[in-house]
C-alpha cells in the first residue's frame, strides 16, 4: 500500500474502528528545527488531510494523539483556543490502544518478538528504517479511562520490548502513516498488519501477559557503562550468557546490539580486560564471516553508553533465559558447561521399558527360582480377577502375560520338563511365585505399588503411577483470553482457574462438586476438555457418552475405574432427574460401587473429579440446597455473540493451533502446576455460587416448582406473607392439572425453594380441602404455626 491517504486511513480504521468519524488531536512538529513552535489542530483525518500535507511539505512531521481526547481547548473548527490546554491527562476521554515505540539497535528484533505476543498486536507503523511502533488497539467494551492503569501497562510493555521510555502517558502523540518523516533522509511513514490483525485484544489479558515484568519509573535515555540496573547478576552468569549465545544467522545489527548489551551487563561485575578477551574469542566463532580483530575491537571500544543490558541478553538468548528463569539468580551457573561444538548423541529414550525392573533374558534361556524372582519383579497375582498385574500397572490374563514375558524356559518343579509358559511359572512354581494380593487399589496419595491392608485383613496393591506430563515455561494468555471471552466475570474466572490448578497440582484430591460449563454450540468448550485431558494424562481421563451415562451409567460404570478426571459432554438430564441422584455419589464420594457388564458389583476407590459441558441452560437442575454443581453460563449464547467477539474460524484455528502445535498444552501445564498459586485443600468443600447461580436456579425449576412459584407471585391464599401450606399446595396443583406428588416429595420441593419447615397446623383447614392438619413452611424460622391462618386471611381456625 503506497497511496498516502490510504495508509493514513488504514491506520485510523485499525486504531478506532471508524476512520471517517474518529476525531484526533493533531500536532505538526518541525522535524529539523526544534525551536519552531508546534502547530495544533483537532478534527477527523478527512478534515485535516489537506492542511496536514501542507505542513508536511514545509518540513513538519505529522503526529496525532493516539488516545481519544475530550475536545477541550479547541474551537468547533479545530483551531486551538488561546489560553486553554486540552492536551493534558485530565482531558483523556478513552484509551484506544497500547503502543510500544521501538527505536533502538534491537528494534527489528523486538518487533519480531512483539509480533508473537499474546494477545497479539494488530499492526505496526514503520516510522523510519529500522524503527517501528507496535499497536494493540482496544475496541468496544475493552476501551477504558484510567491514566494510571494505562501508564503502568505502557511501562511494562516498553520494558519488555526495549521500547522508548518516554512513550508511557495517555496523551502521547505519535507519527501518522501517509506522511513524510524528514529528520534525515526523507522517509514515507507506512503501516502494515501483523499476524494478529483482527484478533480481539483484551486489556485484562494484555495486563496479565506482562504481569511478571518489573517496570520501575524512569525517564529513559542511554546509560553510561557500569549502570547497576543493567548489570548481570554476576560474572559467572555473564560468561554463560556469552558462551551460550549462538552465532549462526546473526546479522550485523544483531551482533552490535548483543555486544552493547553484554558489555553494559558486565562492566560493573567483571574485569574489563577479561571481558574483552573472552568476547574476542567468542567472535572467532563467526569463522570466515568474521572481519578480524581490529574491526571487532573498533566496535568494542566505540560502545561507551547504551540502553541495553542484562534483560536484553535474556531476550536475545533463549538458552540463557531458560536457565535463568528455572534456576534463579542464586544458582551457580558455572556448573553447567556449554558445549560449543555439536556432538553426536543417541536419540533420547522415551517412556519406560516394557519390563522396567529387569533385563529380558534371551529366548531359550533356562530360568531357575532366583532368576524368576528377578524376571517377574514387580508383578502381582490379583485373586479378584485371576490375572497378573505387571510393573506398568496393567492387568494381564494368561495369554497376554505369556505374550509379554515369553521366550525363556522356566524350571517350576523337581521332576518335570521346563515350562515355556510365563503365567504358569509365575503362579504355580514350587520354587518361587509372584506375590498375591486380593484386589486392586487406586490411591493417588500413596506410593505407587504400595500394599495396603484393609480392616478385614485383605491386601490391595496401589495401581496409581504419576503421569509424565510435559510442561514448559511460556505465555498462557491465549487460554486466559479465551476464558475471559467465554466467562467475563472475574469471580467466575477465579473459581474456574482455582479448580483447574488444584486438579493439576494435587491429582487425586477428591473435590466434592463439579463445574458445568454452558454456552452456545461452537463457543470453544472443547479447549477445556483438551486441557483437562492433558493435565491429568490421557490414561486417567475419560469422557463418557452423555446419553449412555443417562441411560445406563447408574448400572454399568466400569469406565470410572482408576480415573482422575471424568468429563461429560452435552449433558442434558431432561425428565431423567433421578439421574442427578445417581451422579451425586459419583462426584462426591471417595468409594463407590463399580460394575462392568458380566461382572459383580464391587466397592472401589473413586478419586475422579468431574466436569460437565452443555448447550442447554436447564441441563442440570439445581436449587438453593444444591452443593454438587457450580453452574457457569457463558456470555457466548448465540452466533451473534461469537461474531461480536470475533470468535470465527480464524480465531479457533489460531487457538487450537497454539494449543496443539505450538506447545500451548505444555505451557498451560507449567502455568497451572508451577506458576498458579493454590494451597492443597483450599478449594471450596461445596459448589461455590457463581454469577449464574440465580438464573441457574430459575432454569432448573420443575413444572411443580413453577406452579408453586406462580402461586406465590399471585399471592394466593396458602402462599401469602412468606408462608406455604402443603394443603394449599396440593389443592392448587390438582386445580392446575399437575401430577400430585406425595406429601413427603412436596415437602422436599418446598424446602428446595428456600422455605423452612415450621411444623403442622393445629387443625385441618377447610379452605384448603384438607382433612388433616397441613405442614406449614415459612421463609423465616422465627414464626409460629398459629400465625399462619390470619396471614392468609382465613380468620381463626377451629376444630371441625
Amino acid at each position: 500500500m503506497s497511496d498516502p491517504y490510504a495508509l493514513a486511513h488504514a491506520w485510523a480504521a485499525a486504531l478506532t474502528g471508524d476512520a471517517d468519524n474518529a476525531v484526533f488531536n493533531w500536532r505538526f512538529i518541525h522535524d529539523k528545527d526544534k525551536a519552531t513552535a508546534a502547530i495544533k489542530r483537532r478534527g477527523t483525518l478527512a478534515q485535516i488531510w489537506n492542511e496536514a500535507n501542507q505542513w508536511n511539505a514545509a518540513g513538519y512531521g505529522v503526529f496525532a494523539t493516539v488516545n481519544e481526547m475530550d475536545g477541550t481547548g479547541y474551537s468547533p473548527n479545530g483551531q486551538p483556543i488561546h489560553g486553554q490546554s486540552g492536551d493534558t491527562l485530565e482531558h483523556v476521554a478513552g484509551i484506544r490502544a497500547h503502543v510500544v515505540d521501538l527505536d533502538n539497535l534491537s528494534a527489528m528484533e523486538n518487533l519480531q518478538r512483539a509480533s508473537g505476543h499474546i494477545p497479539a498486536p494488530w499492526f505496526a507503523v514503520q516510522t523510519s528504517p529500522g524503527k517501528a511502533h507496535v499497536y494493540w488497539p482496544l475496541h468496544g467494551s475493552e476501551r477504558y479511562r484510567n491514566n494510571d492503569s494505562y501508564r503502568l501497562l505502557q511501562r511494562k510493555l516498553r520494558q519488555f520490548y526495549d521500547g522508548d521510555k518516554a512513550v508511557i502517558d495517555a496523551t502521547r502523540v505519535l507519527r501518522v502513516p501517509g506522511f513524510w518523516h524528514q529528520k534525515g533522509n526523507p522517509h514515507l511513514v507506512t503501516c502494515y498488519g501483523l499476524p494478529g490483525y483482527g484478533m480481539p485484544v483484551s486489556r485484562d489479558m494484555l495486563a496479565i501477559s506482562v504481569a511478571h515484568v518489573n517496570a520501575p519509573e524512569d525517564h529513559g535515555g542511554r546509560h553510561k557503562l557500569g549502570d547497576a540496573e543493567l548489570a548481570a547478576p554476576g560474572a559467572d552468569w555473564l560468561w554463560y550468557a556469552l558462551d551460550s549465545m549462538p552465532v549462526d544467522g546473526m546479522s550485523h545489527p544483531d551482533f552490535i546490539s548483543f555486544t552493547a548489551a553484554w558489555k553494559q551487563a558486565g562492566w560493573s561485575v567483571a574485569d574489563h580486560d577479561e571481558m574483552r578477551n573472552r568476547w574476542l574469542q567468542w567472535c572467532e566463532r563467526f569463522g570466515t564471516e568474521s572481519k578480524g580483530i581490529d574491526y571487532n575491537l573498533k566496535h568494542w571500544n566505540s560502545i561507551e553508553d547504551t540502553e541495553l543490558g542484562w534483560k536484553s541478553l535474556l531476550f536475545k538468548n533463549p538458552t540463557l533465559n531458560a536457565q535463568f528463569m528455572f534456576r534463579g539468580v542464586n544458582y551457580d551457573i558455572s556448573q553447567i558447561k556449554v558445549q560449543l561444538q555439536p556432538v553426536q548423541t543417541q536419540p533420547p529414550q522415551t517412556g519406560e521399558s516394557e519390563i522396567p525392573s529387569q533385563q529380558l533374558k534371551q529366548t531359550g534361556d533356562l530360568l531357575l527360582g532366583e532368576d524368576c524372582a528377578q524376571y517377574f519383579k514387580g508383578c502381582y497375582f490379583v485373586t479378584r480377577y485371576g490375572e497378573i498385574l505387571d510393573p506398568l500397572m496393567q492387568l494381564l490374563g494368561p495369554g497376554q502375560f505369556n505374550g509379554k514375558y515369553g521366550g525363556p524356559r522356566f524350571v517350576i518343579n523337581h521332576t518335570g520338563a521346563p515350562s515355556d509358559e510365563p503365567f504358569k511359572a509365575a503362579t504355580r512354581s514350587i520354587f518361587w511365585r509372584i506375590p498375591t494380593v486380593d484386589y486392586l487399589r487406586f490411591l493417588p496419595h500413596e506410593r505407587p505399588g504400595a500394599i495396603v491392608t484393609d480392616e478385614l485383613g485383605r491386601t490391595g496393591v496401589n495401581t496409581y503411577r504419576p503421569a509424565n506430563i510435559r510442561a514448559i515455561a511460556g505465555d498462557p494468555s491465549p487460554f486466559l483470553h479465551h476464558l475471559s471471552l467465554m466467562f467475563p466475570v472475574p469471580s467466575d474466572q477465579k473459581i474456574i482457574l482455582d479448580y483447574i490448578a488444584h486438579n493439576a497440582q494435587y491429582p487425586g484430591y477428591k473435590i466434592a462438586w463439579a463445574p458445568l460449563f454452558q454456552s452456545t454450540e461452537g463457543a470453544g468448550k472443547g479447549i477445556f476438555k483438551s486441557l483437562f485431558r492433558y493435565l491429568v494424562g490421557g490414561a486417567y481421563f475419560h469422557s463418557p457418552n452423555a446419553q449412555e451415562l443417562v441411560e445406563s451409567g447408574s448400572k454399568f460404570n466400569a469406565w470410572m475405574r482408576a480415573k482422575l478426571f471424568i468429563l461429560v459432554d452435552e449433558i442434558k438430564t431432561d425428565e431423567r432427574r433421578d439421574m442427578i441422584e445417581v451422579l451425586k455419589p459419583m462426584i462426591s464420594e471417595a468409594e463407590i460401587e463399580i460394575q462392568g457388564k458380566g461382572h459383580d458389583q464391587q466397592k472401589e476407590d473413586n478419586y475422579s473429579n468431574w466436569a460437565f459441558f452443555s448447550n442447554y441452560k436447564d441441563a442440570v437442575p439445581i436449587n438453593q440446597n444444591s452443593r454438587r454443581f457450580a453452574i457457569f453460563y457463558s456470555a457466548v449464547q448465540s452466533l451473534q455473540d461469537l461474531q461480536d467477539r470475533q470468535m470465527g474460524d480464524h480465531y479457533f484455528n489460531w487457538l487450537h493451533d497454539w494449543f496443539d502445535n505450538r506447545d500451548g498444552a505444555a505451557i498451560l501445564a507449567h502455568y497451572f502446576r508451577n506458576v498458579y498459586e493454590i494451597e492443597r485443600g483450599s478449594i471450596p468443600k461445596r459448589a461455590p455460587n457463581t454469577s449464574s447461580y440465580n438464573e441457574a436456579i430459575r432454569q432448573g425449576r420443575t413444572p411443580t416448582e413453577r406452579i408453586i412459584l406462580d402461586a406465590i407471585d399471585a399471592r394466593l391464599p396458602g402462599f401469602k406473607a412468606g408462608w406455604i401450606s402443603t394443603g394449599a399446595a396440593m389443592k392448587h396443583l390438582r386445580a392446575q392439572g399437575s401430577r400430585v406428588a406425595s406429601v413427603s416429595s412436596l415437602e422436599r420441593i418446598i424446602e428446595g425453594l428456600g422455605y423452612h419447615m415450621i411444623g403442622r397446623a393445629q387443625y385441618a383447614i377447610w379452605q384448603e380441602d384438607s382433612n388433616l392438619p397441613p405442614t406449614l413452611f415459612n421463609l423465616s424460622r422465627d414464626v409460629a404455626p398459629a400465625q399462619y391462618a390470619e396471614a392468609q386471611g382465613y380468620g381463626t381456625i377451629t376444630p371441625a
